[in-house]
């Protein structure tokens, strides 16, 4: 006869079937069930043997830092109710019994297959917020399918497939002279004469030049100096 009792939770149950679970993860549920009463004198349902065996596995595929997320999540399951379930279209409706975060309405619309919810939470994150995991309890859906890869085990191994280079140790640094600053010589200026401009130039730079004319006989190709007009004396 399966019975429950309220000192044989989920944590319980974890610490008798967490080896069998490592040596065989696809063992059978009774199988579970049979290894808690033996130990306990108390049979789980099933529904509390397939908990438990889910917790169990996502701990081996998901980082510890998302099954503290969700585990803090579900505790507020029991501050929920789910008024509309659409199993085909994996639409839920969840009502929030006491105020959330101060938002203004208590229903919130979660579509699982889009990934989203009315709350923000679920796309923003990736992983399934409060009102997501209410709905999957309620329709009995696994919620480990709806988290992005980026928060499972193997995708956080990644970052240390390559190999990091230790820091050796202080006496072996090379010699440090301080801040060696090198002048741009381009950018120096001329000691004597007209200095150079360092400014960029442009179109309206280039104003079109006017040949010269003489200031006596306004003719171009000469100067007042050199021109042949020039008063002389003797005049």
């Amino acid at each position: 006869m399966s019975q429950d009792d309220r000192q044989l939770d989920s944590s319980l149950i974890c610490r008798v079937i967490l080896s069998l679970i490592q040596s065989n993860p696809s063992v059978s549920i009774p199988v579970l069930q049979g290894a808690v009463q033996a130990s306990y004198h108390f049979k789980p349902s099933y529904r509390k043997g397939r908990e438990v065996q889910s917790q169990l596995a996502a701990i081996n595929r998901f980082s510890q830092r998302l099954l503290a997320a969700i585990e803090k999540n579900r505790k507020s399951i029991l501050k929920m109710r789910v008024t509309h379930c659409d199993r085909r279209a994996f639409v839920f409706i969840v009502e929030e019994l006491e105020s959330f975060e101060g938002w203004e309405h208590d229903s919130f619309r979660v579509r699982l297959s889009e990934g989203t919810c009315d709350c923000g939470l679920f796309q923003s994150l990736y992983y399934p917020c409060r009102h997501t995991l209410s709905g999957c309890a309620a329709a009995s859906i696994e919620w480990a399918p709806y988290v992005h890869p980026v928060y499972r085990q193997e995708a956080v191994f990644k970052v240390y497939e390559m190999g990091f280079p230790p820091i050796p140790d202080e006496s072996l640094w090379a010699e440090w002279h301080g801040t060696m600053l090198r002048p741009n010589l381009a950018m120096r200026r001329k000691a004597t004469g007209r200095p150079v401009s360092t400014r960029f130039r442009n179109d309206m730079d280039d104003v079109e030049r006017q040949e010269k004319r003489c200031a006596l006989c306004r003719q171009v190709g000469h100067t007042r100096r050199g021109c042949p007009k020039q008063p002389t004396g003797d005049a």
